[in-house]
């Protein structure tokens, strides 16, 4: 009797640890994740660091480097998420040498545009290339005021990631003596 007893309370002691494990393995209990995702900016990511034109000799006449498209391009997004309207500009400094060809020499537009974004999103709905144009430097400082390459009319993806060729021409004045004349190109947005 002593061993049915015994196995008896083994029994139900096994049945009750059975029975607790099998309520544990059933109760589920569940939580929520969160994650942050914050508005960005404009910004320029990427610009060639050096683009050589070309070159012309010594002439006692004006020479013209036209229709120079950047061999890389100038990327740039927006990842403010609003839509809304911006302009890429840029702005150039006189190209110097000891001597100077003066920026108003010197024009710039955009060739053409691309998505880089994998085809998420369009870099051609609401954007408007600006065409060739001479920069200007009204205060006569050696650096010309910002023009317009890339306008946006607020219709564009709200996210874009793109890429711009610019298109330049240049005037070399006559009599420019030798020398490798260098302009600082800033682009940034307004």
């Amino acid at each position: 009797m002593n061993t049915k007893k015994l196995f008896a309370l083994l029994a139900g002691s096994a049945f009750i640890v059975n029975a607790a494990f099998m309520s544990m393995a059933y109760a589920q209990m569940s939580t929520s994740g969160e994650v942050g995702v914050d508005g960005g900016g404009l910004s320029v990511n990427s610009a060639s660091a050096l683009e050589a034109f070309g070159s012309v000799d010594v002439a006692t006449v004006d020479q013209y480097i036209e229709d120079y498209v950047f061999g890389n391009s100038v990327e740039f997004e927006d990842t403010r998420d609003s839509g809304a309207a911006y302009t890429l500009s840029v702005y150039a400094s006189d190209f110097a040498d000891g001597y100077t060809i003066t920026v108003d020499n010197f024009s710039m537009g955009a060739d053409s545009i691309n998505d880089v974004s994998g085809g998420i999103h369009d870099c051609s709905t609401g954007f408007t290339l600006a065409p060739v144009t001479t920069f200007v430097d009204s205060d006569l400082d050696g650096v010309s005021d910002p023009q317009a390459l890339v306008d946006t009319d607020g219709t564009q993806d709200t996210i874009t990631h793109c890429e711009v060729y610019p298109v330049v021409d240049l005037t070399i004045p006559a009599y420019t003596p030798i020398g490798g004349y260098q302009s600082t190109i800033t682009f940034t947005f307004i």
